[in-house]
């Protein structure tokens, strides 16, 4: 592997950007990520995480909720050319690999052409990373906007950076809300260095730059979020939405939280998950990374601003977010910066191995290059972390809960015809999204037996076939007409073909046999 080479070597940041040449090393690294995660895809083709299933099950829609649109976009779009979820995975697969390439290109701008390298393979191999790169979570579409962003703020001499840096925070913004901590930031930013500067003159252009910073998160304020109660009333419809709780407000959350015993919890268990994501050693080597950075004088603003927008990140996570101790996403935004600093560290590491190795190789007439060491690095961290990787993605794909609704799920789709329609029973509405996510009928079509009767024969009307579907963990927990509707099935009182998948019963009945249990229902 070749060390990346600039056409000058004394070439300023600015310079850097524009000058910047990726060398075939590079490019053949981000082929063999993209190719990996391809492989991840065949070989484990079930999705995992509960996000996931009801962006998929519900891909005929743009707009879910109160999320932020942009991977939805895309999961729309997918599913309207006729695109299948290997497709679409696949599709993803090409993003986390681009997001590889602006890693590479804001650590070259950043510090060198060495902790391009280390930053894109800590990045690539990084199992949370992976897990996320193959299925449709805004993260790692949300890291690459960032990281762009971050790249064209530092070019601000050329009016044409500045434009770039805005349309993709304004991309971010509509991708994560951490996107708004980060505009936030930056008008924060550009008011002070203003103030300084000019004082209260000029104020135009000023204005202007602000509300290109803010413009996506003020069009979803305005446009999107209906709540009453004025822009406080709309932030907390928001809050409401990521976290479930109808009642809750931004003010009340942040002061339950506030208190000793859950700070303590709270960053016991975001260490704890960073340590166990990332490894102790990157983020050892991700400090020694940050203090490097912040000595340096060249580059001091730029990680000044990394750094507030990474303290403002942890806030919202530990006061506003909607996340328990368990969720696994909740570091990802500090695990993606820990490795950024962390391949700088590494890249102090390998100038110190590169001393001691030239100093032995001139003793003894062997001449030794850093691109060696840099090659040895690279190697060793490949090897390192893609096993342990795979073994994630082969557990979280392999979870039950993911695994029978994808199975039984793939065995429907192989046999459902326009005509036909689901019957789900299950403890657990979850299962209705995840069966949704593998078969081609729109989420309309899989019914649930707690749904009143009209709704259950007025869809019959218009089915020719209907697949009941027992996906329940425990009978004990099904609504008492599910457990009837079971007993029917089991008994042979309603004449229907049984069917085994996965340990699950699928019976196969027509809509009239099953239309005249719900009618003798009605008369009861």
């Amino acid at each position: 592997m070749n060390v990346i080479s600039l056409r000058s070597a004394n070439l300023n940041p600015t310079q850097r950007i524009r000058e910047l040449e990726i060398p075939a090393s590079v490019i053949l690294l981000c082929l063999l990520f993209f190719f990996f995660y391809i492989f991840l895809v065949i070989n484990y083709p079930v999705a995992y995480w509960i996000d996931a299933h009801l962006r998929l099950a519900q891909r005929d829609q743009i707009l879910v909720g109160y999320w932020l649109p942009t991977i939805q976009v895309l999961v729309f779009i997918v599913s309207k050319i006729g695109g299948d979820l290997l497709f679409l995975r696949i599709i993803l697969s090409l993003i986390a690999t681009g997001t590889l390439f602006c890693i590479y290109y804001l650590a070259n701008l950043f510090f060198s052409t060495t902790s391009s390298i280390f930053a894109l393979i800590l990045l690539g191999t990084n199992l949370m990373y992976v897990a996320l790169a193959t299925v449709p979570y805004p993260e790692v579409l949300f890291t690459g906007f960032t990281f762009l962003a971050f790249t064209f703020l530092d070019n601000p001499l050329k009016a044409r950076s500045f434009y770039l840096a805005v349309l993709f925070l304004n991309l971010a913004c509509l991708t994560r809300y951490e996107g708004w901590l980060l505009a936030g930031m930056l008008v924060c930013e550009e008011i002070f260095w203003h103030l300084k500067t000019k004082g209260l003159s000029k104020l135009t252009p000023l204005v202007g730059k602000l509300f290109l910073y803010i413009l996506s998160p003020l069009a979803w304020i305005i446009f999107v979020v209906t709540e009453p109660g004025g822009l406080q009333g709309r932030l907390d419809g928001i809050l409401n939405f990521t976290t479930g709780l109808t009642s809750v407000t931004l003010t009340n959350r942040f002061f339950t939280r506030l208190n000793f015993d859950y700070i303590i919890s709270f960053a016991n268990n975001f260490y704890h998950l960073l340590s166990w994501q990332v490894g102790n050693g990157i983020m050892v080597f991700g400090a020694i990374g940050l203090i490097v950075a912040f000595k340096s004088a060249t580059k001091r603003s730029s990680q000044i601003r990394i750094f507030v927008f990474l303290i403002l990140d942890l806030f919202l996570v530990a006061f506003w977010s909607p996340w328990n101790f368990t969720n696994l996403r909740q570091p990802f935004v500090w695990e993606v910066f820990l490795i950024f600093y962390a391949a700088y560290g590494l890249e102090q590491l390998a100038k110190f191995v590169f001393k001691i190795i030239s100093a032995l190789s001139k003793q003894i007439n062997v001449p030794f290059q850093m691109n060696q060491v840099v090659s040895i690095f690279a190697i060793f961290l490949l090897a390192l972390y893609i096993p342990s990787t795979i073994k994630f993605v082969d557990q979280t794909s392999h979870e039950t809960h993911f695994l029978i609704p994808a199975e039984n799920g793939l065995w429907l789709n192989s046999r459902l015809s326009t005509d036909d329609s689901v019957l789900v029973l299950s403890d657990d509405p979850f299962q209705v999204y995840a069966l949704a996510t593998y078969i081609s009928l729109p989420l309309d079509s899989i019914l649930d037996d707690r749904l009143d009767n009209q709704h259950i024969l007025s869809h019959l009307n218009a089915t020719k076939q209907i697949y009941v579907v027992s996906l329940y963990e425990s009978r004990e927990r099904l609504s008492v007409d599910e457990a009837n509707l079971l007993d029917q099935l089991e008994n042979g009182k309603i004449p229907a073909s049984g069917h085994m998948v996965l340990g699950r019963n699928i019976w196969v009945l027509s809509s009239d046999n099953l239309a005249d249990y719900f009618e003798s229902k009605e008369l009861e």
